[in-house]
């Protein structure tokens, strides 16, 4: 009989304990409940700035931002504004399976973020977030056509107008399809490591946030599916390591960060109906339907814009008709962007899932204004003092709970991808946004016409059972950073020095588990050479099968 040891990584995006701990009082979730009473417990703590592909990449290559270069859903490319969509290129650090194969390890990894498009590994691999549609998203590669015939997504999209029963259904679908290809690859494969990542929990909570009966039905999907895996695997060899790489809470106001520069002097712009500067990812994946087309051609004929209603209408009336008219119809005036006059503007917001602020400078942004040195170290330090007094216009309260510069936060060689400045809005209340305001005021409800319900928060889960795992282990709080280290160390392998994380000794039974800190091999991952506009191709792939 075979007792090798074997890990087994589970992750969920957008889970709670907040939503777990009722279910599991009420005994709706037998197999976490078993996690929480027979292995170790803890809260994750997810690294600025949050989101999925920085969480993932910090996790799973055990490093900073400042080392494996994942900050945002997008990245600038060499010498000008223009964004793109990342992929592996952008991991510049090496991930638990590569450690792995330098042993002869074998791993399964399905659905992870920053995995397309996937290379080769000792074992196989299917990629996850942002693959770009109808490409080869397997290795080895004949297991392409396998998933195309099992009906196998990639990930969950809503198209607008779906009920949140109809939703749920998909969300249900695609979570029991990536599972059932998950244990028939584990089934099929001698393997020491495997990896997977769930998101329908996360899909569904951000658009039907107020929907609880269907969220915890989606919790208890999980769990269903997470006692198979028990089942199935739970040999006395296998360590089972369950986390959510980030929470979700519920959003009330967006911040429209741009907007605030604008007012601030540090950034010039126009408001047109041209594309936007910096196009909203998850407005983009979510605004588009033919009913909109349809009447914005009928609005068209009439010579009807947002533009120019105002000059047509009364304020008072186009006020009740915000409020009264359909969102299909409110949705289908052309949209006014924000666009950034970039010989004027000294600072700029890229992204959301950034969560930071640009400084436009000289010999490294293409119409760079600000020079390096003095003059760029006190604009950073102008700005960061303006966002700590920065009060809602509504409540007088503070909007930003926390600043940073980015080499306070993050250190390595990929430093340089990071934005300037780093925030963090307070109890993360607010959503910072790059478009134009939907509001008179540069903070706004978040249940405009392009409404966010729920955001990403710090506070994920991690729960580790298993043979090696002690019984009612409490962890407090747990970094990311800690998790490839641990994984290396359950399967007694030597670790890398420029690790930033630690084994989680404390939650071991025995430390005879442990590998002593070596330098046995080199960290850093191979870059890969990107052709610009293969990778400018595939950005507009992936944003137009979002748009369908």
């Amino acid at each position: 009989m075979n007792f090798k040891k074997r890990i087994m990584l589970i992750g969920v995006d957008g889970a709670s304990y907040k939503m777990i701990n009722p279910l599991i009082k009420s005994n709706h979730l037998p197999n976490l409940k078993r996690f929480k009473d027979d292995g170790s417990t803890g809260t994750l703590n997810s690294n600025l700035p949050i989101h999925s592909l920085n969480s993932w990449s910090s996790i799973l290559t055990g490093k900073n931002p400042g080392k494996h270069g994942v900050y945002d859903v997008f990245d600038r490319f060499d010498g000008h504004y223009r964004k793109r969509i990342i992929d592996k290129s952008n991991l510049k650090a090496k991930t638990i399976w590569q450690y792995l194969d330098l042993f002869n390890l074998k791993s399964v990894i399905v659905n992870l973020p920053v995995t397309y498009p996937p290379s080769p590994l000792n074992g196989v691999m299917i990629s996850g977030m942002l693959t770009t549609p109808n490409q080869m998203c397997t290795y080895p590669c004949h297991l392409n056509n396998e998933l195309k015939a099992s009906g196998y997504k990639i990930d969950l999209f809503r198209v607008e107008g779906e009920s949140p029963s109809s939703y749920y259904e998909s969300a249900i679908d695609i979570m029991s399809t990536r599972h059932q290809t998950f244990v028939d690859l584990l089934l099929n494969t001698d393997w020491d490591f495997s990896a997977i990542d769930y998101t329908s929990i996360s899909r569904f909570q951000q658009k039907f946030w107020n929907q609880d009966e269907l969220i915890q039905g989606l919790y208890r999907k999980m769990d269903t599916l997470l006692g198979d895996l028990l089942d199935r695997f739970d040999d006395g060899r296998t360590t089972f390591l369950f986390f959510s790489d980030h929470g979700y809470k519920s959003i009330e106001k967006k911040f429209f960060v741009n907007e605030w520069l604008w007012e601030k002097g540090y950034l010039s712009r126009n408001i047109n109906t041209k594309p936007a500067t910096f196009p909203d990812f998850w407005d983009e994946l979510f605004s588009s339907n033919q009913d909109s087309k349809m009447i914005e051609q009928i609005l068209a004929k009439l010579k009807i814009t947002k533009d120019n209603i105002g000059k047509l209408l009364p304020d008072l009336f186009i006020e009740t008709l915000k409020h009264v008219s359909p969102m299909k119809l409110r949705k289908a005036f052309p949209r006014e962007n924000l666009i950034v006059d970039w010989k004027n503007t000294k600072a700029y917001f890229l992204s959301e899932q950034s969560q930071g602020i640009n400084i436009n400078l000289k010999d490294r942004e293409p119409h760079g204004i600000v020079k390096p040195g003095f003059e760029y170290e006190r604009l950073r330090d102008d700005i960061i003092r303006e966002l700590y007094r920065l009060r809602d216009p509504h409540t007088f309260k503070n909007v930003i709970d926390v600043v940073f510069r980015r080499e306070e936060l993050y250190h390595g060689d990929a430093l340089e991808f990071a934005p300037d400045i780093i925030f963090a809005p307070r109890n993360y209340e607010y959503l910072p946004k790059p478009s134009k305001r939907t509001s008179r005021l540069f903070i706004g409800s978040a249940k405009d016409l392009y409404p966010v319900y729920s955001a990403p928060c710090p506070d994920g889960i991690f729960m580790a059972f298993g043979p090696q795992i002690k019984r009612d282990g409490d962890l407090d709080r747990v970094s990311q950073y800690d998790i490839a280290p641990t994984v290396l160390s359950l399967l007694g392998l030597p670790l890398p020095k420029d690790f930033d994380g630690e084994p989680m000794h404390h939650i071991l039974k025995d430390n005879d588990y442990y590998a002593d800190v070596q330098s046995s091999y080199n960290p850093q991952a191979s870059l890969v050479n990107i052709d610009k506009d293969k990778m400018f191709e595939r950005t507009n792939a992936v944003m137009s099968a979002f748009m369908q």
